[in-house]
């Protein structure tokens, strides 16, 4: 499965003093309150709502902003991209210590192909 880029045109989505949020996951606080502080409304919202479920399926997923040049040709190829990721569900060993057994809904999601930055790209 390719990646799910999502594009705005903002630089991923932002906490309520204007600082990019690098990485959202699945057990984050609901979507009208990313950890608790954060509000996310309009598009915005509906952009992380179909983020979590790509990566809940198993598919790469970052918020991007399409305005700036590069971003999207980087984000496309699972490069290092400012955005926000939006992980999937993380695999955890079973409780009885034995090997790690990914599931179909989670096989996978270990991996980070999108090297999240904060740090401006020109």
């Amino acid at each position: 499965m390719g990646p799910c880029v999502f594009v705005t045109d903002v630089d991923g989505v932002l906490d309520r003093h204007g600082a990019l949020i690098a990485e959202i996951g699945q057990a984050d606080a609901p979507l009208a309150s990313v950890g608790g502080q954060d509000d996310i409304t309009g598009a915005m919202d509906a952009k992380v709502v179909a983020a979590r479920l790509a990566a809940r399926n198993g598919a790469a997923a970052v918020i991007v902003n399409g305005r700036v040049p590069g971003r999207l040709r980087a984000a496309l190829r699972g490069g290092p991209v400012v955005g926000t990721r939006v992980t999937g569900p993380r695999a955890v060993a079973p409780v009885t210590g034995g090997p790690r057994q990914d599931t179909p809904a989670t096989a996978g999601s270990q991996s980070a192909p999108f090297p999240v930055t904060t740090d401006a790209l020109s």
